[in-house]
């Protein structure tokens, strides 16, 4: 979790921050050389006026940036983190580049026993690039379960975005039906890519590679016509699919959560022999009835806890 922030910013921006700060309740005073510093219950902020510069410290650090997210600018130092260096990739291929509106496309729970398969698609503009590079928005697999959750809710408040969310069950009859987990994600992609293009205004989509891209193509159907459609690996070097990889890791989170409450074990994530040892309290419980309401039956792991 990051703890520690530094970005050089304008007085005007600075003085909008220390407002903001009084009306979220920090406690304003001096320090030596500061033109203000604001102490908040896990965060300290100090703004250095000669220099421009703002200091951000404490196990707060994450969500007060957040909290700022509207006032501060794009910061394009080394300090600014792992989330906008891999956004900065946008200027190095075409594919991460985001110079018109387009829609990004992510999966989660792919490879998890336990838990929902879920797929979320985000549509952003140009102009939102800075916004989520601030938010501190990337791959989902390198940011921290906090950054996650809290981002998630913003993202859902300010840009259009589609979620499809397979539950286990729900994914077992799907998969029985298909033989294709292929064929379930791509299914699943155009479904949510295919809510984004109603809305309009749209003409491209970016999808994290998991198979061939005919399987979202041939499920859109008619809706693909006109449409650049690529899937491509690591595809989260494009900030529209790093804001999908969010909303996806997200939502996946929360079913371990919700089925965890629901069967009384707690159910981990992955597929490691901490999740088989999990696996053979759920059956211990409820035998493969209830373990066909949390898990995705067809890994191998279901073998090995039923034999």
């Amino acid at each position: 979790m990051k703890n520690h922030h530094v970005q050089v910013v304008a007085p005007e921006v600075a003085e909008a921050i220390r407002r903001q700060l009084e009306a979220d309740g920090f406690r304003l005073g001096g320090a030596p050389y500061a033109a203000f510093e604001a102490i908040g219950s896990d965060v300290r902020v100090t703004y250095y006026g000669k220099r421009g510069k703002l200091l951000i410290q404490g196990t707060g650090t994450e969500g007060l940036l957040l909290r700022l997210s509207d006032l501060l600018p794009a910061a394009p130092d080394a300090a600014a983190g792992a989330g906008e260096r891999v956004l900065a990739a946008a200027g190095k291929n075409a594919d991460a580049a985001v110079n018109e509106p387009t829609i990004g496309s992510d999966e989660s729970g792919k490879g998890d026993y336990f838990g929902s398969l879920v797929v979320a698609a985000c549509l952003i503009k140009p102009a939102d690039v800075a916004w989520l590079r601030r938010l501190g928005v990337r791959d989902s697999k390198e940011a921290t379960r906090h950054t996650i959750m809290t981002a998630e809710g913003i993202i859902l408040a300010r840009l259009p975005t589609a979620v499809v969310e397979h539950e286990p069950e729900e994914y077992g009859r799907l998969h029985a039906e298909t033989k294709n987990v292929n064929a379930i994600l791509g299914r699943a992609h155009a479904r949510v890519i295919a809510e984004l293009l109603d809305r309009g205004g749209c003409r491209r989509a970016i999808v994290d590679r998991f198979g061939g891209e005919h399987y979202v193509r041939d499920a859109l159907g008619e809706r693909a016509r006109g449409l650049r459609l690529r899937q491509v690996p690591r595809a989260e070097a494009n900030p529209a699919v790093a804001a999908a990889s969010f909303l996806a890791r997200a939502r996946f989170l929360r079913s371990l959560d919700r089925l965890s409450d629901e069967v009384g074990v707690d159910l981990p994530p992955g597929a490691a022999p901490v999740v088989e040892k999990a696996a053979r309290k759920v059956v211990a419980v409820g035998g493969q009835a209830l373990l066909s309401r949390v898990a995705k039956m067809h890994f191998k792991t279901t073998r090995r806890v039923l034999r």
